[in-house]
């Protein structure tokens, strides 16, 4: 009997002391947190975020494109109105000059799509490969990260 009672107090022992152990160490994690905040704070060490600029895409609306397209029968009327979504080193003034360019070019290039091109998903399709392409050539060497349709109406 001795032999288990020993046993349990040594154990019940050992259970304390590891819980010592962990109470220690939380506590000394938790010291070196503090300290590490509040050593920042009182030093002006500002995180590496802080100091950046929040950057993301840039979004570059064309102006309305409204053109007619003939298939030898009728004349259909296209209005299109397209975003471009570019990557973050484009700015507002560089992107002025660009935007007018790129209307200009669309005109052009629209003119020479069939109308039945433009039916269904695939017309979607054709059209935002068709401003893809000739923004992409306007804005060499940057390139276009996405090309976002906010109105495709043939009358």
């Amino acid at each position: 009997m001795a032999i288990t009672r020993k046993s349990a107090t040594e154990a019940a022992t050992s259970e304390r002391s590891l819980r010592r152990g962990m109470l220690v160490l939380a506590a000394l994690m938790v010291g070196l947190a503090i300290t590490g905040v509040g050593g920042a704070a009182l030093f002006g060490i500002k995180s590496a975020q802080a100091g950046k600029t929040p950057g993301g895409p840039v979004f570059a609306p064309l102006p309305s494109l409204e053109f007619a397209l003939s298939d030898g029968e009728r004349t259909r009327q296209v209005d299109l109105d397209v975003v471009l979504e570019l990557p973050q080193g484009m700015e507002k003034a560089q992107l002025a000059a660009h935007v007018t360019r790129i209307a200009n070019a669309l005109n052009a290039r629209l003119i020479e799509v069939e109308p039945g091109d433009l039916a269904g998903p695939a017309g979607t399709q054709r059209v935002k490969d068709v401003v893809s392409a000739t923004a992409d050539r306007e804005l060499r060497p940057m390139r276009v990260r996405q090309v976002l349709l906010q109105k495709l109406v043939m009358r």
